[in-house]
């Protein structure tokens, strides 16, 4: 059966993501106390067979798949909070169609959706378009959900990088990534992965971006009036979201296909 309304409880989403967490922790714990055991062992001279398949079944079997267990385990936490917080965007956004003002923006041919909760929603494109910096191949950007509604979303290495301070990187509102390199330096990129200084990064008028959208340029920022949107309602028979994806439509394909480049028919 289905349900009449889907509802997100968040709270019970993160008492979950923390026992996933705990259960990582007791399970690396394990680890460590497997390890510190087998050390005496290896210092005092046990040898022979059955050493040998001992350590041999410890390393190649036993070990590997503690350490997978603990990674999923971490992993299952990291899923639960970005379930959450798909969720909690999605309530937000939905929500902020039936909270516009008396005038409706259309910047760039989409809704202008005023944020809800202060996380761009460039943040949640991800992940960084840059390599983690000083990592080996095969290393991936991890997401770390925020935990409270007022942090961003955090990247780290996956797997870690050992033997030094993990690179991290997160969205800037100001319409950059930051992206730490583990040594205390830190270096900027727009969307695309283009470097910045730090002031093209603050102030994003210093920036030229070389890939702009020529429907963007063209089109800018569209304002509607209520006025206007009661007319075309009038005129098209739509109300609410069809009338708003209507006008998204045409408004576009006016950009696309300007009427001077169309050929009449007969």
């Amino acid at each position: 059966m289905i349900a009449p309304i889907i509802q997100c409880k968040y709270d019970t989403l993160e008492q979950l993501a923390r026992i996933f967490e705990a259960q990582s922790n007791a399970v690396n714990q394990i680890i460590v106390n497997l390890r510190a055991a087998m050390e005496p062992l290896r210092a005092g001279g046990w040898i022979g067979l059955a050493a040998e398949r001992f350590f041999a079944e410890m390393e190649q079997e036993l070990l590997p798949r503690t350490y997978r267990l603990a990674e999923a385990l971490e992993e299952a936490a990291v899923v639960t909070r970005m379930i959450s917080e798909t969720m909690r965007v999605a309530e937000e956004e939905a929500s902020a169609l039936f909270q516009q003002a008396n005038v409706m923006s259309l910047p760039h041919a989409h809704l202008s959706i005023p944020k809800q909760g202060g996380i761009d929603a460039q943040e949640r494109v991800g992940p960084p378009p840059v390599p983690v910096p000083g990592a080996p191949p095969g290393t991936i950007w991890r997401p770390v959900p925020p935990t409270a509604p007022d942090r961003r979303t955090k990247w780290v290495p996956r797997p870690p990088i050992k033997g030094q301070s993990q690179p991290s990187a997160s969205w800037d509102p100001d319409g950059h990534w930051d992206v730490e390199d583990g040594f205390g330096e830190r270096r900027r990129y727009d969307k695309e992965g283009n470097p910045l200084t730090p002031d093209q990064a603050h102030d994003p008028s210093d920036s030229t971006p070389s890939n702009q959208s020529s429907i963007h340029s063209q089109l800018g920022p569209t304002t509607i009036s209520e006025d206007t949107l009661r007319k075309i309602g009038q005129i098209t028979g739509l109300t609410g979201t069809a009338l708003i994806v209507y006008i998204i439509v045409s408004e576009g394909l006016r950009i696309l296909f300007p009427p001077r480049n169309l050929i009449p028919l007969p």
